[in-house]
């Protein structure tokens, strides 16, 4: 092969190595970014049970917390007392005893991390609401559907006329209609990690609605079936 074809070869191999390389970075910082808004949302979410006015919610809470402090030291004295085997020559013992020191710090974090846990503010609660799934009760008791709440403020799933839009208003929640009306209103309820509706005589939606994290323990009692999906 002459040099010129050995050249446009080299050009075209490094061309889709680039392009391959550059899907699975796109892939990677994707799933990396999913992964941080994930345990953020979680952290928040736990963050407020702890806050929560509930003993039963406190304790389970404190469980999570004291359970993730304890695998991450768990696994900080098992990277050292690998690295203090004789077997294990000495250039491999000084990163698992780095990796045993992160751990630990690691440990400790999980603990001091939740200490203090502050009231959520609007903003910490819409980064739930896009972290999470929920489930609109929009005709108390029986009617209700899943909804998802969009960071671009647009309803995702449960969308219609009624529910089209949200957006966060001071300190409440607010659907807004496809024709730009508010139709509901909603409060933080920081005890239940749920947005209770105000009943403001400006809202046009039913009187009592109610948001509550679909994977909380209410929604065992209010199974999602289609003829509630409204």
């Amino acid at each position: 092969m002459s040099p010129f074809w050995q050249g446009v070869l080299a050009s075209v191999v490094a061309g889709l190595l680039l392009i391959i390389g550059g899907y699975i970075a796109r892939i990677a910082f994707s799933s990396v970014r999913e992964w941080v808004a994930n345990r953020r949302g979680a952290v928040a979410v736990l963050r407020q049970q702890l806050a929560s006015d509930q003993p039963t919610v406190r304790g389970e809470a404190t469980i999570q917390v004291l359970f993730g402090a304890a695998k991450w030291f768990m696994i900080a004295a098992l990277l050292y007392g690998a690295s203090s085997v004789e077997i294990i020559p000495w250039p491999f013992g000084v990163p698992l005893k780095l990796l045993a020191l992160a751990c630990l710090v690691a440990s400790l974090w999980w603990v001091f991390q939740y200490q203090n846990p502050a009231r959520a503010t609007p903003a910490e609660w819409s980064e739930l609401l896009t972290t999470y799934r929920w489930v609109l009760v929009f005709n108390p008791p029986h009617r209700l559907k899943p909804i998802t709440f969009m960071p671009d403020g647009t309803v995702g799933e449960g969308r219609n006329n009624n529910e089209y839009m949200w957006r966060v208003s001071g300190d409440k929640l607010e659907l807004v209609q496809a024709d730009g009306r508010v139709h509901s209103r909603f409060a933080f309820n920081q005890r239940t990690t749920s947005f209770l509706h105000t009943n403001d005589a400006d809202t046009l939606s039913i009187r009592g609605q109610y948001i509550i994290p679909a994977s909380s323990a209410a929604n065992n009692r209010l199974q999602l079936t289609r003829e509630t999906r409204g």
